[in-house]
């Protein structure tokens, strides 16, 4: 009976192993695919397979899934790959681990290795970093019969603008079907990163260019000794991405780090293309370099996306209980002004108006009458108008233009800082669940957005007049 069940788990073993290697075959060959049509067809078949595997109840289940995780290692951390198979091996070598224990993830590690070519070398191997990332971008409008439009780039930077292109040369009004996926060249792993239903092209277009200027660090500068400089900016930053993407214990944010790492490259290439300079060859050295930096550096504490949002919710909440304030006479000389603003200590009803005395030298006295307290700035707007015209019959109850100007572009820029950090913090949670950032479109309800987090204020730079 024990050589039938050893017969048997010997031909289950072979017949995974064959199917890994069709699955890794028909993952590569996806990388090669000219149509989005082959390119679903390949990745479909491959996905039938593993999902036949993957729903056994029996422990190859768990041993295919080994075999998948020990590619994807190969792939992504390739110095950790080889010290854990030499652990593994050296265990067994000196009768820690019984063979007979182990011997199916022997042989799963050495597959790997095989596959991807990454653990042929020596322990003392140079070859630490990921393997690189393909970005398939996929456009399509909706209730037509014309096949996809499909093509390959180097970064999400290059397949958001090109998603964005292809939007802003089609009427703008048609809906569409849209989506950017990441693909590691090495394992064949899939990280969808965007995807969008039943969105007009505008709506697609306005959102690529948000998106773009969100994840970008260093926006386009004008004249040639600010783009030089900038170009210095993104190599720096570049270099940081790629310490983060490449070192031992990035963990689960080394993808994050591996598509901002691929973002600044591109971006530093294509700035150095501009004006001129050989940027190839000297990232390719700096990133020689960095490799042999990354093995004494800490790791990130945290990820890029990370990093983004804890930015863009420290500038909402910077101003202080002094907020941000209008004031302005009702006449020339009247001894009362009205003073407008927005208190960061009061979230809920932030937008406040108050009439102020004034001294004689024209300075507040401390004495003033509430007007109110709103939730936004048109009903402050409103309830100020309504206040004053009772209250100053004989003056003018119009709230000044530049006023009410710069109560909106303060509004704007809380708006802003809002939208900022809800939409970076929903791209990585996205990410971190395997999930892409979906957009919503403006025909949907309300009820379907994201609603921001009450537990903490809107704020902006400290601001006062």
């Amino acid at each position: 009976m024990n050589d039938q069940n050893q017969t048997h788990c010997r031909t289950t073993e072979s017949e995974m192993r064959r199917d890994y290697d069709t699955v890794y075959a028909l993952r590569q060959a996806s990388l090669n695919a000219v149509t989005a049509v082959e390119y679903d067809e390949l990745r479909d078949d491959a996905e039938h397979r593993e999902r036949r595997w993957l729903a056994r109840t029996d422990r190859w289940a768990a041993e295919w899934q080994f075999l998948d995780n020990a590619v994807q290692g190969w792939a992504e951390n390739p110095a950790a790959m080889r010290c854990t198979r030499y652990e593994l091996l050296r265990n067994v070598v000196f009768g820690r681990t019984p063979l007979e224990q182990v011997k199916t993830r022997v042989a799963s590690l050495l597959q790997a290795d095989r596959l991807t070519g990454r653990g042929r070398r020596s322990l003392r191997s140079t070859r630490r970093t990921c393997g690189p990332l393909a970005y398939f971008a996929f456009y399509r409008e909706l209730f037509c019969h014309d096949d996809d439009s499909f093509t390959v780039h180097t970064s999400w930077w290059h397949a958001r603008q090109w998603l964005g292109q292809q939007a802003q040369t089609q009427s703008s009004d048609r809906y569409v079907a849209a989506e950017i996926v990441a693909v590691d060249c090495l394992s064949g792993k899939r990280y969808p990163l965007i995807e969008a239903n039943a969105t007009t092209n505008a709506e697609l277009a306005a959102e690529m260019t948000y998106l773009n200027r969100l994840l970008s660090d260093f926006l386009a500068a004008e004249g040639p000794m600010h783009a030089e400089v900038r170009y210095d900016e993104l190599a720096g930053a570049y270099l940081e991405a790629f310490i983060a993407a490449n070192h031992h214990d990035a963990g689960l944010h080394r993808i994050e780090h591996r598509l901002h790492a691929d973002d600044l490259r591109d971006q530093a290439l294509d700035l150095a293309a501009r004006l001129g300079v050989p940027a190839a060859d000297h990232l390719s050295v700096l990133d020689h370099d960095t490799a042999e930096r990354a093995r004494t550096t800490p790791a990130p504490p945290t990820g890029w996306l990370d990093a983004c949002t804890h930015r863009f919710r420290t500038d909402r909440q910077r101003p202080g209980s002094a907020g941000f304030f209008i004031r302005y006479r009702l006449s020339t000389g009247a001894p009362t002004a009205i003073q407008l603003g927005w208190d960061p200590t009061k979230p809920q009803r932030p937008w406040q108006g108050q009439e102020v005395r004034l001294g004689r030298d024209g300075a507040p006295n401390g004495r003033h009458r509430a007007i109110g307290e709103f939730s936004s700035l048109g009903e402050l707007l409103q309830n100020v108008e309504n206040w004053c015209q009772p209250t100053y019959p004989g003056q003018s109850s119009a709230v000044r233009l530049y006023a009410a100007r710069r109560l909106k572009e303060w509004s704007d820029h809380l708006a802003e800082l809002e939208r900022a950090t809800t939409t970076s913090a929903a791209i990585r949670d996205a990410l971190q669940t395997g999930k892409p950032y979906e957009l919503i479109p403006s025909h949907w309800s309300t009820a379907n957005q994201p609603e921001a987090d009450p537990t903490h204020p809107v704020g902006g730079p400290d601001a006062a007049d």
